[in-house]
């Protein structure tokens, strides 16, 4: 995720490629391709530029191909595209001899208040749209604490609430999850869903997890997306850094720190605007 007042891409943004799955492949899926998420705003002047590429991964190889990254740029002010690429990521290759099957392409959002592509100016007219991106899977130990980001995008010109519906497909008991989000006009928020898996999985046991929200400015639209959770070993949970500072002492918990390493204190942001 990018995300600023102002967005100027002049060189390459990339998400990475799914991994592939070594033959023999047996049934095992090739990766998810990484997501990549351009924001520029709210804070004036809410502008982005690109002249050079932003695109999302592709999808690994496997049995099943991965799943294509998502693009989605937004600007609450100016989106200027300038001889600039933007493109998803394109599903892997599955092992169709087999009975497999190639992973889904993936979506490109693009939205702002007034694009102006190659020339050509538009202007945001649609009172109420959204788009809900997110990730494809998360691989987590029974009983571990799920921490599942979905991206809500109002392309709209209008503020907007969502109701929220849930469903999985294993009917695992998930708790804490909420059933309703604001956002407003030419905004986005990220909506980090925040339950535990069941204790008494097993190895290898998965459900889709499956989002389904309503807008409440046009009750005729309405989106979904789903998340694959399956039971794997045990896991590490990755945060996304905002900030660095190495400039502090030795903590007393790590009096001697390994060679070359830094203690470090990290900061986290909240990813509403």
């Amino acid at each position: 995720i990018v995300s600023g007042q102002i967005a100027v891409n002049d060189g390459t943004i990339r998400g990475g490629d799914g991994g592939d799955v070594p033959p023999p492949v047996g049934d095992a899926n090739g990766g998810a391709g990484g997501n990549v998420f351009v924001f520029a705003g709210p804070e004036e002047p809410g502008m982005l530029i690109n002249r050079g590429l932003l695109r999302a991964g592709d999808g690994g190889r496997g049995f099943n191909g991965g799943p294509g990254g998502d693009l989605a740029l937004l600007a609450t002010s100016l989106l200027v595209i300038d001889g600039g690429t933007q493109q998803a990521g394109a599903g892997g290759a599955g092992d169709g001899d087999n009975g497999g099957s190639n992973g889904e392409d993936g979506a490109a959002t693009v939205a702002g208040a007034t694009i102006w592509n190659n020339g050509e100016v538009t202007q945001a007219t649609d009172g109420f749209a959204f788009t809900i991106l997110g990730p494809a899977s998360r691989v987590l130990a029974p009983g571990a604490r799920v921490l599942v980001p979905f991206i809500f995008l109002n392309r709209g010109v209008n503020n907007d609430a969502y109701s929220l519906i849930w469903s999985n497909s294993a009917k695992w008991p998930l708790e804490n999850l909420p059933d309703r989000v604001n956002i407003a006009a030419l905004r986005f928020g990220v909506l980090l869903v925040d339950t535990r898996l069941p204790r008494d999985l097993a190895l290898g046991d998965q459900t889709m997890l499956r989002l389904s929200a309503r807008s409440q400015g046009d009750p005729r639209l309405a989106n979904d997306r789903a998340v694959r959770l399956r039971v794997g070993g045990a896991t590490t949970l990755h945060l996304p850094l905002v900030g660095r500072n190495t400039q502090l002492q030795p903590t007393p918990a790590v009096p001697n720190p390994p060679t070359g390493v830094q203690n470090e204190r990290i900061f986290m942001s909240t990813l509403f605007r």
